[in-house]
């Protein structure tokens, strides 16, 4: 809560005040039901699922509103101030990748539909981990930085990396394949599981209006890069 208000102190930006509108209720929503899932079933990955995305957001906000902060405020750039910088612009990728895809396929009860559903799993996990892993380790720019103008912690040649961002492909299809499993798991459900899977499938469908809308105002806003 501290450094969000660090934020606030130099000003937000018009194009994201929809973003600090919608991202507390998140945040509180991800870690809340995570830790009722977690405290009661700890063997139910959905539940640690959400803890994980509720984390990554929070440690990549509370980093980019200190980075901002230090920045607006003119004092000298120290290393720590770049370290933060780097985390927070790309921290955040599992976050929106892990709930699109494993919390609709092993929802509710935190396991597989079936076997046939492992390919699934496989592919997603490969296709967040190259994007986590672009996003973090490869050269050039990092588009999400407040300070830094390109990668201090690059690995690797810049064509390897190329090679690896097709991994999105991979996550694409994971996100498919996981709203199938539900839809499979939907169909084949009653009682109280197809009312989870059905209140799953509803949350989603507004988290996605939500987004959209959410994305409509901020390229229409005239601090936005697209409307520039």
């Amino acid at each position: 809560g501290v450094v969000m208000v660090l934020g606030f102190l130099g000003g937000v930006p018009a194009d994201e005040w929809v973003f600090v509108i919608l991202f507390p209720g998140f945040l509180l929503a991800s870690a809340t039901v995570g830790a009722l899932i977690a405290s009661r079933q700890a063997r139910n990955a959905i539940g640690w699922i959400f803890l994980a995305t509720a984390l990554v957001w929070a440690i990549s906000q509370a980093a980019l509103e200190i980075v901002r902060y230090v920045d607006r405020g003119g004092t000298a750039i120290t290393g720590w101030v770049r370290v933060l910088d780097w985390i927070e612009a790309w921290i955040f990728t599992p976050g929106i990748y892990l709930p699109a895809t494993f919390v609709f396929l092993l929802f509710p009860d935190g396991r597989l539909p079936s076997r046939r559903w492992r390919p699934v799993a496989w592919v997603s996990a490969v296709g967040i981990a190259g994007i986590t892993l672009g996003s973090a380790f490869a050269p050039g720019p990092l588009e999400e930085a407040v300070i830094l103008k390109t990668n201090p912690y690059a690995i690797g040649p810049r064509a390897l990396w190329e090679v690896v961002s097709f991994t999105w492909i991979l996550s694409l299809g994971g996100i498919v394949g996981s709203v199938a499993a539900l839809l499979v798991r939907l169909r084949r459900s009653s009682g109280l599981t197809r009312e989870q899977v059905k209140w799953l499938a509803y949350a989603g469908a507004v988290a996605v209006i939500a987004f959209i809308i959410a994305g409509i105002i901020w390229g229409e806003s005239p601090d936005s890069p697209a409307a520039v």
